[in-house]
């Protein structure tokens, strides 16, 4: 698309947004329209995901040895969040009781803490530049991850 036609089909949007109310018949404009409903995501869900869109950074950032230096700050950012993450509790705790419940929030804290030592591992390999052990740990933090969505989170249909 040329930069005119997309120019022109940018002004006309942005006219007619803000000619709404001046139309008859209408009496706000699109700008102020407010979303139906938008749910609000949780601060676990904003953190995790950050890990989530950190693992897909990865995937395309390890591999090659060139763009190592550039998943450090990816790796940290995830660190963070995983930090953040593993003192929450999952939603599904909420439908549990007692023992069960706290054996449920144990069993995330600990998956999440074994996260957190695959993320340091991964941040040494890439330090070092060892880009096939910077590869396997993100396979094993794939699985980790994989395996904690399996259990500590809702299918959704």
């Amino acid at each position: 698309m040329s930069h005119k036609i997309l120019f022109v089909t940018l002004s006309t949007l942005l006219l007619a947004a803000l000619a709404g109310p001046l139309l008859p018949g209408t009496s706000t404009s699109l700008l102020a329209q407010e979303p139906e409903h938008v749910e609000e995501e949780t601060p676990l869900q904003q953190n995790m995901s950050v890990i989530n869109k950190g693992m897909r950074k990865l995937r395309r950032g390890l591999r090659k040895a060139e763009s190592l230096p550039a998943a450090l700050p990816v790796i940290l950012e995830m660190q963070a969040a995983a930090h953040f993450c593993k003192t929450e509790t999952p939603p599904l705790a909420a439908r549990l009781e007692g023992d069960e419940k706290a054996s449920f929030i144990q069993g995330y804290r600990l998956q999440v803490i074994g996260l957190q030592r695959l993320m340091l591992d991964l941040e040494s390999a890439v330090v070092e530049g060892n880009m096939e052990q910077a590869q396997a740990v993100y396979q094993q933090m794939k699985a980790t991850e994989d395996e904690g969505h399996e259990i500590y989170t809702e299918d959704e249909e």
